[in-house]
């Protein structure tokens, strides 16, 4: 058993080992007859006895191999050899309370840690080792965050100083510092059970307090598994999430999968970026090159064959439930629009601005006004103030009313809230009725007496198309819609 004693350097410990030689013997080393195992580290702290009598240092024994005491003469059978070991605290048995010191071996401690003042900050608690293995770090007590998480390392601080953490690499090469987050299927420590498809493998998460608590989400960055994973084979995407207002809890916004596809909107992107979003009055997408300069450009779209042969797809419209509608092709150095129809931006009298017309109606020009830019008519702005159509054979005639604008609309001025559109050019129709009789394919289509209705044009006049279909009317009154291809000119009907 050890004893501990008062020595001229503080205190003290001794130990005694117990040996019963065996014949011969002129060594005791290892394990002595109680099982305790002979060690010390200063020979001139040992004390060895021979059948109780007191042996002398390097005359009758010698200390120069470690945990051994040697050059014993020769023992008889059951001669005890006692060694008694002398030795002072040293720190790694102990520190001072008031002057502090060094472990030099490992320490365990079977309760909490406490330390105050790692640094020279002795009134505040720099780091504690709760009881159930938490590092808390300018905190004393354990915080639980989203979600229902309590975090076996937390840091808290009042300033970027004591709430940061920060991790630094320096070599001559072009390694970094790494986080490592990892995930395994096993339920122990270092088991390598393989993950699943979208097992989630790490997390950023953003948290903020509420008045009440820390638990609301505010964003999160998260790794997941994007396939079927194998050996070496490990497929993976990052998810982007933000919180909504009115929520505390996250919800995904964009990620990149296995394969680089980009999805915002959606967890499944089919192409290289998908965008899709359900926002009234607004845009799914706003590309602006800003620099008040003709050197910045827009938008720039490269796709089909490297020699532009044959016929390449560049940009497809689509409604919203993703039919094509129409497209935007090339073939050589010839762009080609499909189902193409150009209109004019258009406003309507008062009395009319906020129900519009029906799609077809026919138009014609009451003013020419212009759009505003720093308070002065931008010089290709033309907008159109128009009317139904007043009288057979108009030569104001512009177009047909398509819909609103009204997203686009001014919001002050004159004409606020005013914004329609007018189809003038390409593929369209016109609400027609039968003053002149049936219309044919190729016919002109110019005003008829009821105002804002086309006809078929039977003198020279001012049309706004030419008919791609036959129609057949029942009555000179009757109304229908008749498809045209656009284009205001005047137009002298067919002779035969």
């Amino acid at each position: 058993m050890p004893y501990i004693g008062r020595s001229t350097d503080g205190f003290g410990v001794r130990n005694r080992f117990i040996y019963l030689a065996s014949s011969g013997d002129t060594s005791v080393s290892g394990a002595d007859a109680n099982g305790a195992t002979l060690t010390f580290t200063d020979g001139a702290y040992v004390d060895v006895y021979l059948n109780g009598v007191l042996l002398k240092p390097t005359t009758d024994y010698n200390t120069s191999t470690a945990g051994t005491i040697a050059g014993l003469s020769a023992l008889n059978t059951n001669d005890e050899v006692t060694v008694v070991v002398y030795d002072v605290f040293t720190v790694a048995d102990m520190v001072s309370a008031t002057s502090g010191g060094t472990f030099s071996g490992a320490v365990t401690f079977n309760g909490a840690f406490t330390s105050l003042g790692i640094d020279d900050n002795a009134d505040a608690n720099a780091i504690t080792i709760d009881s159930s293995e938490r590092i808390l770090i300018g905190t004393t007590a354990a915080e639980t965050l989203a979600p229902s998480t309590t975090p076996k390392v937390q840091i808290e601080g009042t300033d970027h100083h004591t709430s940061s953490l920060s991790i630094v690499r320096n070599s001559n090469d072009n390694g970094q510092s790494l986080l490592i987050l990892g995930k395994s299927r096993g339920t122990s420590v270092g088991a390598d059970t393989v993950v699943q498809d979208d097992d989630n493998v790490g997390e950023i998460l953003f948290t903020a307090a509420d008045g009440s608590d820390r638990t609301p989400q505010v964003a999160s960055v998260r790794a997941a598994v994007d396939g079927t994973p194998g050996s070496n084979d490990m497929p993976g995407r990052l998810e982007f999430y933000t919180t909504a207002d009115g929520s505390q809890t996250i919800s995904e916004r964009m990620r990149i999968d296995s394969s680089g596809k980009v999805g915002i909107g959606t967890n499944n992107p089919g192409n290289t970026l998908d965008v899709i979003g359900n926002i009234s009055g607004g845009y799914a997408g706003f590309i602006h090159n800003d620099g008040n300069s003709n050197s910045h450009y827009g938008l720039r779209v490269a796709g089909g064959r490297d020699d532009g042969s044959t016929t390449n797809y560049i940009i497809s419209l689509c409604d919203g439930d993703n039919e094509a509608q129409g497209h935007i092709t090339l073939s050589g150095s010839t762009v080609s629009y499909g189902a193409f129809t150009a209109h004019h931006e258009i406003s309507l009298p008062d009395a009319d601005k906020a129900n519009g017309y029906a799609y077809g109606t026919l138009l014609e020009i009451d003013k020419i006004y212009y759009t505003q830019k720093d308070g002065k008519d931008s010089e290709r702005g033309i907008r159109y103030l128009v009317k139904k159509t007043q009288s057979a054979y108009s030569r104001k005639i512009l177009g047909t009313y398509s819909a609103d604008m009204f997203q686009q609309a001014d919001k002050d001025g004159d004409y606020k809230d005013n914004l329609h559109q007018a189809g003038v050019l390409g593929d369209g129709h016109v609400i027609c009725n039968g003053e002149k009789g049936n219309i044919i394919v190729g016919d002109g289509i110019c005003s008829s007496s009821t105002a804002g209705v086309g006809m078929k044009a039977d003198k020279m006049s001012m049309i706004i198309g030419i008919a791609q279909e036959d129609v057949t009317f029942s009555s000179a009154s009757e109304t229908k819609l008749v498809p045209v291809q656009y284009g205001v000119k005047q137009f002298i009907p067919w002779t035969d």
